[in-house]
């Protein structure tokens, strides 16, 4: 399945639902986004980790980064790899260097999660088309 590259466009509050906000997420090459609901310590996190502003003490991901830095874990992409009933599931993907062939593990991942994790290790985040066809929003679908 060819993915489609994702950046991070907004983090914003849902006014409807206390301590909920809105991950939007946009299509590289096309403008359909995609609003993933999540909560409010997440978006803080992800506010913090865009706007590379430094906290006192470290993040949850922070912590992460230090971690799979010191056992060669790199983090090489995030996957959106699925959305059912309005739940977006994703994989985080990382090679652990030195291991037999770079070894490469996916987790199975909450989409904030990863979504925070590709901004701290500074990696792409990707979708496929299936999940842009069932939840995305506005743009186009280009025939190539």
């Amino acid at each position: 399945m060819k993915k489609i590259p994702l950046s991070v466009v907004a983090v914003t509050p849902l006014h409807y639902y206390a301590d909920t906000y809105s991950l939007v997420l946009e299509e590289q090459d096309g403008g359909r986004r995609l609003a993933v609901t999540i909560g409010k310590s997440e978006a803080q996190s992800i506010a913090v980790l865009l706007d590379g502003i430094k906290i006192a003490r470290p993040l949850v991901y922070d912590f992460i980064y230090r971690f799979a830095n010191s056992y060669k874990i790199v983090v090489e992409e995030v996957i959106i790899t699925n959305v059912e009933k309005e739940i977006y599931y994703s994989e985080v993907v990382c090679r652990i260097k030195g291991a037999p062939d770079d070894e490469i593990v996916r987790l199975d991942s909450r989409t904030s999660d990863a979504v925070a994790l590709a901004i701290k290790f500074g990696c792409p985040i990707y979708t496929y088309e299936v999940v842009l066809a069932s939840a995305g929003i506005g743009g186009s679908v280009s025939s190539n």
